[in-house]
C-alpha cells in the first residue's frame, strides 16, 4: 500500500547522497514529509511506493544535500564591483570598512535578504555570517528567506593597524566590543527558530587585541 507523503521529486538524473557508502543513484526520487525526506531511491520504487500531494521533476538535474557557507558577510552583497581590482589594503580600509560604516539597518536588511535568496538559489541551505553592526536588521532579512545562519556582530578594539586605519564609526573599546558581541549572543544563541543560532567572531586579527580575540572565545563556550 503507497504512503501518503507531501511531497514527491522524481526522474531525478542524479541523486549525489553523500551518505557513508557514497551513493550516487541515477533515475532517482526522493520522497518528503512535514519537511523532512523519508525516502531516497530509484524513481520507480519510491513512486510506486508513495502517493503525494505534489510532485516535481528532477529531470535533467543533480541534486545534492544543501551546501554550506562558512563566511559570507550579507552586509556586502550590494557592494559588487567596489573593490574587484583592489589590493587586500585598499580593499578592506579603502573600499569595504568605509562603505560598511556608511550602512544603516535597512540597508543591511536589503542586503541580507538578497544574499540568502541568492544563496538558496545556488544551493546553499546554511551560512554562516562573520559579523556586520547590524544583526537585528540581518536576521531580520535572513529569516524571511527560510535559509539557515549563524549571526554575528563584528568586533574590532584597535583603531589602527599596519594595515590602516579604522572608519570612526566602527572604533569601539574592548569592554563595549564584548558587551555588544555577548548581546547577539544571549539574543540570538537560543531561539524558537531552529534555523537560527549565533557565534562570537573578531573581525581580523590586526585589529584585534588578545584580550578581545579571548573574550570573545569565553562568550562561545558561554553560550
Amino acid at each position: 500500500m503507497a504512503e501518503n507523503t507531501d511531497l514527491l521529486v522524481k526522474d531525478i538524473d542524479w541523486l549525489v547522497t553523500v551518505d557513508p557508502e557514497r551513493q550516487i543513484i541515477r533515475d532517482a526520487a526522493i520522497a518528503v514529509l512535514d519537511g523532512k525526506i523519508t525516502a531516497i531511491g530509484k524513481s520507480a520504487d519510491i513512486a510506486k511506493a508513495h502517493r503525494a500531494k505534489q510532485e516535481i521533476s528532477g529531470r535533467q538535474m543533480v541534486v545534492t544535500p544543501g551546501f554550506v557557507d562558512c563566511h559570507l558577510h550579507s552586509s556586502f552583497h550590494l557592494s559588487r564591483g567596489l573593490a574587484d581590482e583592489a589590493n587586500a589594503q585598499s580593499f578592506l580600509f579603502e573600499r569595504m570598512y568605509p562603505y560598511e560604516a556608511a550602512l544603516e539597518g535597512e540597508d543591511v536588511e536589503v542586503s541580507a535578504t538578497l544574499a540568502a535568496s541568492e544563496l538558496l538559489r545556488h544551493g546553499v541551505t546554511c551560512f554562516v555570517d562573520p559579523g556586520n553592526y547590524h544583526p537585528d536588521s540581518c536576521v531580520k532579512g535572513v529569516t524571511s528567506t527560510g535559509i539557515r545562519m549563524f549571526v554575528s556582530r563584528s568586533s574590532f578594539d584597535l583603531t589602527k593597524s599596519v594595515m590602516g586605519i579604522l572608519p570612526e564609526r566602527m572604533i569601539e573599546n574592548t569592554e563595549t566590543a564584548l558587551e555588544r558581541a555577548g548581546a547577539v549572543l544571549e539574543k540570538y544563541s537560543r531561539t524558537d527558530n531552529p534555523r537560527l543560532a549565533a557565534t562570537a567572531s573578531f573581525r581580523g586579527l590586526n585589529n584585534a587585541t588578545d584580550e578581545l580575540i579571548l573574550g570573545l572565545k569565553s562568550l562561545a563556550d558561554k553560550y
